[in-house]
């Protein structure tokens, strides 16, 4: 059984290395970069928030937000180019209650050259209610090659097998991610309604604990008075 074990052991550490030497190799290959950048953020009454992006070319852009508390659940997202035109604008609406709701919103564009965006999520159209945010900006692009000093770069041909593994690895790296940023979301949600439940449970017992209370206190008032009263009154 040791030596089983032993040999079994080399064969991964063989398969580690030979796996290590692989995706080094694909470092001169060309091959996409990824980005995602996420924050969450309240947005005050009134108020306009903007946020700006520099994305270089030829990359997808996708911009996926929820509001995960305040109000209706509501926000006017606005995404203009590096002209200054308006891309989209909108005023979104997320329900996280129902299981047919609109959970989140994804934007998704093409950027064709070295160019910065802006995003912005107005809330102005609310006079007492902040909004907190929750959004991520992903894009993916294609890098140009790095060449060593001395070693030549391999050929798309001797690890197109090995890309496209990791290709499809990294899509699914990426749809666990944003499985991951949905629950994220639900998650928050579903604190904001306990936490909301929780406090209307209290109040509701606060106040039935001072009527209970009040009534008690009453009865013992006419009671008493009842029988504090002379006869000839009776």
């Amino acid at each position: 059984v040791s030596t089983q074990s032993t040999g079994l052991s080399r064969i991964l550490v063989m398969k580690l290395f030979l796996l290590a030497f692989l995706l080094l190799s694909l470092i001169n290959v060309s091959t996409p970069l990824e980005y995602a950048h996420a924050l969450t953020l309240q947005v005050e009454p009134q108020v306009e928030e903007c946020f700006y992006e520099d994305i270089p070319a030829n990359s997808d852009v996708e911009l996926t937000l929820t509001v995960i508390r305040g109000g209706l659940l509501d926000i006017r997202l606005r995404i203009e180019g590096p002209d200054g035109s308006v891309m989209y604008e909108d005023l979104l609406f997320f329900d996280h209650e129902s299981a047919n709701g609109k959970q989140d919103h994804t934007q998704s564009w093409k950027a064709n050259k070295d160019s910065t965006y802006k995003f912005c999520f107005d809330n102005k159209m609310s006079r007492y209610t902040a909004k907190v945010v929750d959004f991520e900006v992903y894009y993916h692009t294609q890098d140009t090659a790095i060449k060593g000093d001395k070693n030549e770069p391999a050929s798309a041909e001797d690890v197109k097998t090995i890309e496209t593994s990791v290709h499809r690895m990294t899509s699914s790296f990426d749809h666990v991610e944003r499985e991951l940023n949905y629950l994220k979301f639900r998650e928050s949600r579903h604190r904001e309604t306990a936490d909301s439940t929780a406090a209307r449970i209290f109040w509701y017992s606060l106040l039935e604990t001072f009527l209970l209370v009040s009534v008690s206190l009453s009865q013992a008032f006419y009671l008493k008075r009842a029988f504090d009263m002379k006869p000839g009154r009776a």
